[in-house]
């Protein structure tokens, strides 16, 4: 017969015997061979952590600040029951004026609805000269993603705010630079009129989107993907208080005080003219956990606020932060979005 062969382990335990000993231990050894050891060895990977997706990265576009995934955003702490409501905008938007040399769209979320805000500079006028069109507004209200002021909640925590972009232009005319910000701080913007009179807040976040290293520039070729931008907070305190929805709260001075002190990250588009116009689509898409009065249906069918570990939280927000401007292809998507339309 040949040598018996040894274990790691067995040869080892040779190695640090006396010499004396060696010889009755290898016999020992010998004698054991023949008989399976009862618990085998398993050798355990070097990284067990390295050898699975992490939770973070599995979870974020499934339920983490992806407003168009049905399921609830968890919070990083127990805050009651609150009865979740879903909005989602099929509305067309007006179109900017063709002899801009800029266009700007701004997303803010507030406690009770949203309003997208839009702003025009012209050619052959003083710096700064931005306006709303058609004359007089430049803030509109987007509708089915509101809270509604009758019969609506008494407050409302924040819960996923989600923008989607799309060229539905021809792919041969497909042109111009689009530039998208995740904007991580307050803005203050005039209401433009139909006068020409200079608008400074207007002008310094598009000077500041262009010239942020952060901000992200897309071709308008290749915004003919649909491509998604989830919000994250940027407050995080706030982000876990309900917050007053009142009928008297329903107002544009609201939205604007929103935009000045923001709780979630603000989406900043700026389009820059293309030699063929293009036209894009937007779909937008939020969550709010909403506290109604008792007796109320909607009352009755709050249900307890999710809740997961704050490493959870904080890393995908921390992720969220990392490619906030930008963003990612939605697959999900097939044919014409429907949403808020513009040319530029």
């Amino acid at each position: 017969m040949g040598k018996t062969a040894l274990t790691q382990k067995q040869r080892r335990a040779l190695k640090r015997a006396p010499p004396s000993a060696r010889a009755s231990m290898a016999a020992s050894f010998a004698r054991q061979a023949g008989t399976p050891p009862s618990k085998p060895e398993s050798r355990k990977p070097a990284n067990k952590a390295r050898s699975r997706p992490a939770n973070v990265v599995k979870s974020l576009f499934g339920n983490h600040y992806n407003a168009f995934h049905i399921s609830p955003q968890p919070v990083a702490r127990a805050v009651g029951h609150a009865t979740v409501v879903h909005g989602h905008n099929r509305a067309a938007a007006p179109q900017m004026s063709s002899d801009a040399t800029h266009q700007m769209v701004v997303f803010t979320m507030t406690a009770n609805r949203y309003c997208a805000v839009y702003g025009d500079r012209w050619n052959g006028s003083t710096t700064g000269e931005w306006r709303g069109h058609p004359a007089g507004g430049n803030y509109f209200e987007v509708p089915n993603t509101g809270l509604a002021t009758a019969g609506g909640p008494t407050t409302a925590m924040f819960g996923k705010f989600s923008v989607r972009l799309r060229n539905t232009t021809r792919t041969m005319d497909a042109g111009g630079s689009i530039y998208v910000l995740s904007l991580d701080s307050g803005c203050d913007l005039e209401d433009l009129t139909a006068t020409y009179a200079v608008k400074p807040g207007w002008e310094n976040l598009k000077e500041y989107v262009l010239g942020c290293p952060r901000t992200r520039v897309f071709s308008g070729a290749e915004l003919l993907k649909t491509r998604q931008w989830n919000c994250h907070p940027v407050d995080a305190a706030r982000a876990l208080e309900f917050h007053d929805c009142s009928p008297t709260k329903h107002s544009v001075n609201e939205f604007r005080a929103e935009q000045t002190r923001p709780i979630f990250s603000q989406l900043v588009f700026v389009f820059a003219k293309a030699e063929v116009p293009n036209t894009f689509e937007y779909s937008i898409s939020n969550q709010y956990y909403c506290r109604y009065e008792v007796g109320q249906p909607l009352a009755n069918s709050a249900k307890s606020v999710p809740t997961a570990p704050i490493n959870v939280i904080d890393g995908a927000r921390k992720l969220m932060e990392e490619i906030g401007s930008v963003g990612h292809v939605a697959q999900d998507v097939v044919g014409a979005l429907g949403a808020f339309k513009t040319a530029f």
